[in-house]
């Protein structure tokens, strides 16, 4: 009874194996190779357009201290060397600029160590505002700003707690930060450094 049964399965499948034996030794179907489309073309490069994360060489112009600061305070700083891409120069050096204090800890009677966070904010070429970020300080501190600014390598400020008694970063303090986004200077009528 149950050799019954299973015979119609097994025809079935006999019949099945033959089918795939027979597909197998066919050749395949040949198919048409795959369209190629064309890769698009690069945007054009605009004479006049800074890309986002350009590196730029800043310089904080006035001192800055915790003594002093409060969150939110602004400081100014300025472009060290122009900056040239692809041959042409698309901001002077001496560029104007700020940025921003994003931290500070004052000092404590319990011999508590005032603390300083920064941030570079933009540069201003005519009436538009090129978006910075990013900032890190060259470091060859010393004094009261800490082992952390003792070490000769790039120390982001956007993470850089500074401690010590009273914090001063002394004008003059170098450092690079990037352009937060694309910038089209294109409607920019005159880009010129900051007077004097």
């Amino acid at each position: 009874m149950i050799l019954r049964l299973l015979m119609p399965a097994l025809a079935v499948m006999a019949g099945s194996a033959s089918e795939v034996r027979a597909q197998a030794a066919m050749p395949a179907p040949q198919t048409a190779a795959p369209a190629t489309v064309p890769a698009p073309a690069a945007a054009p490069v605009d004479g006049d357009h800074i890309p986002v994360k350009t590196v730029v060489e800043i310089e904080i112009t006035e001192a800055i201290s915790s003594k002093t600061s409060n969150v939110g305070d602004g400081f100014a700083l300025k472009l060290v060397t122009p900056l040239v891409i692809g041959g042409k120069t698309m901001l002077p050096a001496g560029l104007a600029g700020r940025g921003e204090v994003t931290h500070v800890g004052k000092t404590g009677s319990g011999g508590q160590s005032g603390e300083l966070i920064v941030n570079a904010r933009f540069l201003q070429c005519g009436d538009l505002r090129i978006p910075l970020g990013h900032f890190h300080r060259a470091a060859t501190g010393k004094d009261n700003m800490g082992a952390a600014f003792a070490v000769g390598a790039l120390i982001p400020f956007g993470q850089l707690l500074v401690s010590g008694h009273d914090v001063t970063i002394p004008a003059g303090t170098g450092g690079t930060a990037q352009v937060n986004e694309d910038v089209s200077l294109a409607a920019v009528k005159q880009c010129a450094p900051a007077a004097g």
